[in-house]
């Protein structure tokens, strides 16, 4: 599992700006938006998990 420290340095342009740490190797990078952030938090837990399939569900109004 990872864990990390999200500081929120400033607000500009209705988003955030600021830095992420991955705790356990102190990595830290500098995001410019929330869409940067999670982009960033993705990278590295997509490479924990294995791949999945993407399976729809029918729809209850047929």
């Amino acid at each position: 599992m990872n864990s990390f420290i999200i500081d929120v340095l400033e607000t500009r342009n209705q988003t955030w700006q600021g830095t992420v740490t991955w705790v356990g190797s102190d990595e830290k990078k500098k995001f410019r938006s929330v869409l940067e952030l999670v982009s960033l938090i993705d990278s590295v837990v997509g490479e924990d998990r294995p791949e999945f399939e993407v399976h729809s569900q029918p729809d209850d109004d047929q």
